[in-house]
């Protein structure tokens, strides 16, 4: 079981649903609901961002942390909608 879920580290827990798995390795109330609503949701995520009037555009170079978002969105299955 250990190689199949893929542990390393004890106390480790790993909620299962379908296909869906996800590791719990710092355990507490949130980080088990959080797993448990990972695996058994079936909805898409969607991040919407505002242009247009006013607000500085997600993609500026300018700002140096949130420009690098829609890449770390999409890297975790969540469509980004700019």
């Amino acid at each position: 079981m250990i190689r199949q879920y893929e542990i390393r580290n004890y106390n480790t827990i790993v909620v299962e649903c379908g296909l869906k798995r996800e590791k719990v390795e710092e355990f507490n109330e949130s980080n088990l609901t959080n797993a448990i609503l990972k695996v058994t949701r079936e909805q898409e995520k969607v991040v919407y961002f505002l242009s247009g009037h006013g607000e500085r555009s997600i993609m500026d170079a300018g700002l140096r942390d949130i420009n690098q978002l829609p890449k770390r969105f999409r890297k975790k299955t969540i469509r980004c909608v700019t």
